[in-house]
């Protein structure tokens, strides 16, 4: 169902302005839903089917919280999957950030999570 959403945003039409209003709600609450439980799952489906635009949001939204998203359960993997689904050019200073020194990757090594 969701994927039938990001394929009517930008169709015309009434179906398209809701679908549009869904999913910049979804983006509003990205920030929330990377490390909720169920909210990861439909951040994924929009790292999956949404535009460039759509995945931009998402990934603004992992790197405001960067080091407490790569360490958290579900946030973790929403990373993962962000670095497949993402443009390099936009998840290159993300893994700069987690690589960058040897005292960051200690802390990401630490943690159950940590990528």
């Amino acid at each position: 169902p969701l994927l039938r959403l990001f394929q009517l945003c930008g169709q015309g039409g009434w179906a398209s302005e809701c679908a549009e209003a869904v999913v910049h709600e979804v983006l509003d609450s990205a920030m929330d839903l990377c490390s909720d439980e169920y909210g990861k799952f439909v951040l994924e489906e929009v790292l999956r089917s949404g535009s460039v635009e759509h995945r931009r949001h998402v990934l603004q939204a992992l790197s405001a919280r960067l080091m407490r998203h790569a360490k958290h359960k579900h946030a973790s993997t929403l990373l993962e999957k962000a670095f497949r689904h993402c443009d390099e050019n936009d998840t290159v200073g993300i893994v700069e950030e987690l690589i960058g020194n040897a005292e960051t990757v200690q802390s990401l090594t630490r943690t159950q999570f940590g990528m």
